[in-house]
């Protein structure tokens, strides 16, 4: 039902039926299951809104991610580019239907050397982009990680690690910031095919404002 019935439901809000359709496409080469030698993985989905009777909030949007990477000896590397976009409703413009368009670019790059058996040193960098339409505001995130990883029981992992970064926001007036983080992860290898995890830790932020 369109509008609002007096004396019924919820003032002010509005009822429409949201399909979503989201087809996707994936190819993978090589040990892409596993990674412990040459792969190469990647994936594709369209994901489509449409509104019943609002149509003007229909939208369509892409995500895609292209992995790669191997093991020699005992250094492995993964590189990895992945975009997320997404159609938000614009608060100001609801009456009109209005959205905002996001996009997300992810970068990956990932460097990891046993060190024992049981031991493993791992260099993870990262950038992700925020690309937004008005008013929201871009963004670019910019870290690097550094982790020990220690085969503390048969079936769970332990790792610990440190984590520099640095945002920097668009705009005038718009601080950037820098921030430290001390990370704690376990993954327990509850069967054959799942993994649990867990992560927690702490972050120092540095925010360059002015006043």
């Amino acid at each position: 039902a369109k509008g609002v019935v007096p004396n019924r439901g919820n003032p002010g809000r509005d009822h429409d039926f949201i399909h979503t359709f989201t087809p996707g496409l994936r190819l993978n080469a090589g040990d892409a299951a596993t990674r412990q030698s040459g792969y190469f993985d990647a994936n594709y989905d369209l994901a489509v809104t449409r509104f019943t009777d609002y149509t003007g909030s229909d939208a369509i949007d892409h995500n895609g991610k292209i992995e790669f990477g191997g093991k020699l000896n005992r250094l492995a590397v993964s590189v990895s580019q992945a975009l997320v976009s997404a159609s938000d409703a614009d608060a100001a413009a609801l009456a009109a239907n209005g959205r905002v368009k996001r996009k997300t670019w992810t970068t990956d790059v990932g460097l990891a050397y046993d060190v024992s058996e049981k031991a493993t040193l791992g260099l993870d960098l990262n950038q992700t982009i925020g690309d937004y339409q008005a008013p929201l505001v871009d963004s670019t995130d910019r870290s690097a990680g550094l982790w020990l990883d220690h085969q503390v029981l048969p079936k769970v992992k332990m790792g610990l690690g440190a984590v520099m970064g640095y945002l920097d926001v668009d705009g005038a007036g718009n601080p950037n910031s820098s921030y430290q983080q001390g990370l704690l992860r376990l993954a327990w290898s509850a069967t054959e095919k799942m993994t649990i995890r867990a992560e927690a830790g702490f972050e120092h932020r540095n925010v360059q404002a002015a006043g």
